[in-house]
């Protein structure tokens, strides 16, 4: 199979490191992988050694390029336009889905010319508009993962799920979210195929440390619940635990953090990072950097977790995690194998610092469980094989 990818910017920004496990097993297991960024940027920040054939949105050659498709190949071309012009959906995505339309024919002379056999968008929001344009206009089969706020952002979603040959969701939760938006005939091709991580073979054990090091890897954004963390590690610095914490992301509420951090008093226990490179922050994990991973996420109206990579990779090195009950975190944790506690409920976080510091051995306890489950669910080579399964099916 040669097997084309629109991501939406990957590998050109730093988001969405989480692909690039699935990625790089998918590679072997294809005749040809293609990346196709829908936002395509001049610097790669991801090591990506795969292809990536990089069509900017708009521009000369791209509106060149969908002309000349759009005469060799009208009747496909009209046909994909007329699903954007006519299916049922809110009028800011249909303005958005027509924006990227000649983009959508540029990728779709692409796919032709090179004899791609088929396209799968990684995101059901503008990259998967891309691929169903590009798909039809080729005349080739088109597939999507959907993770989470794209899916609630429901961006012509029931119109995307009769025209693709599968979608794929990485949790249980936004396989129900795609079945209740779309028709019962289509949701015989939604199925649940989990995100995969790079396992690691070997991990190492934390030296005996005076204070307990959390990781917390994340935007910088409200529905991550910062706040939320640092009134927990305030709260429990107070009940007597000696806690360092090391944030890492970029995004709008910095400042925001900051003035928090001098509030709380916890300057000389909280560091901001800023933008950590996926690689380099998961070596960190790998060598026992961190006593656990947290996040504080919490639930803004349809903005929720999916299944964040950052917690299976912690659990694949055996690292105590700590989340919320957000989104679709349920799913990965129970008791057994980390710490979940309800979003928004600091005292509740902060307990939770308590115990991983004061019963160290109940934390490698979970960890280790933690560290079975994701080898024997969420190995990349194992969610590759079953995504192209269910492209194929």
């Amino acid at each position: 199979m040669r097997l084309a990818i629109v991501s939406s910017r990957f590998p050109d920004e730093p988001g969405e490191a989480f692909l690039s496990a699935e990625l790089e097993a998918l590679r072997p297991c294809v005749e040809r992988l293609a990346v196709l960024p829908a936002l395509p940027g001049a610097t790669a920040y991801h090591p990506y050694k795969g292809e990536v054939v990089r069509i900017p949105v708009a521009g000369a050659a791209t509106l060149v390029a969908a002309v000349r498709t759009f005469l060799r190949r009208p009747g496909r071309a009209l046909a994909a336009l007329r699903d954007i012009l006519f299916a049922p959906g809110r009028l800011a995505h249909r303005l958005k889905n027509l924006a990227i339309y000649p983009k959508g024919l540029a990728i779709g002379a692409v796919l032709a010319r090179e004899r791609f056999d088929h396209v799968h968008a990684y995101w059901l929001s503008a990259p998967a508009t891309l691929a169903m344009v590009a798909a039809r206009t080729a005349g080739i089969t088109w597939s999507a993962t959907g993770h989470r706020w794209d899916i609630y952002d429901d961006n012509f979603l029931a119109l995307k799920a009769k025209r693709a040959t599968a979608i794929r969701t990485i949790s249980s939760q936004g396989k129900d979210a795609v079945c209740a938006r779309v028709a019962p005939l289509d949701r015989a091709r939604i199925d649940v195929v989990p995100l995969g991580v790079t396992i690691p073979e070997a991990i190492a054990v934390p030296p005996p440390r005076e204070e307990l090091v959390v990781l917390c890897a994340a935007e910088l954004r409200p529905v991550k619940g910062h706040a939320i963390l640092l009134d927990a590690l305030a709260r429990a610095r107070e009940m007597g635990v000696p806690i360092r914490a090391v944030l890492a992301g970029i995004g709008p509420l910095e400042e925001e953090i900051r003035a928090q951090i001098a509030r709380l008093g916890l300057d000389r226990c909280v560091r901001l990072e800023g933008y950590v490179s996926h690689g380099a922050l998961l070596e960190r994990i790998v060598r026992g950097e961190f006593d656990a991973v947290v996040l504080a996420s919490i639930a803004q109206g349809d903005l929720k977790e999916g299944i964040p990579v950052i917690l299976i990779e912690a659990m694949a090195a055996g690292v105590p995690v700590v989340a919320t009950k957000s989104g679709a975190i349920p799913e990965l944790l129970e008791p057994s194998r980390g710490t979940v506690v309800p979003c928004g409920d600091a005292v509740a976080l902060a307990n939770a610092f308590v115990e991983l510091a004061r019963d160290p051995t109940r934390g490698r306890s979970r960890s280790a469980s933690a560290r079975a489950f994701v080898r024997e669910r969420y190995d990349a080579r194992q969610t590759a094989t079953a995504l192209l399964e269910h492209i194929r099916r």
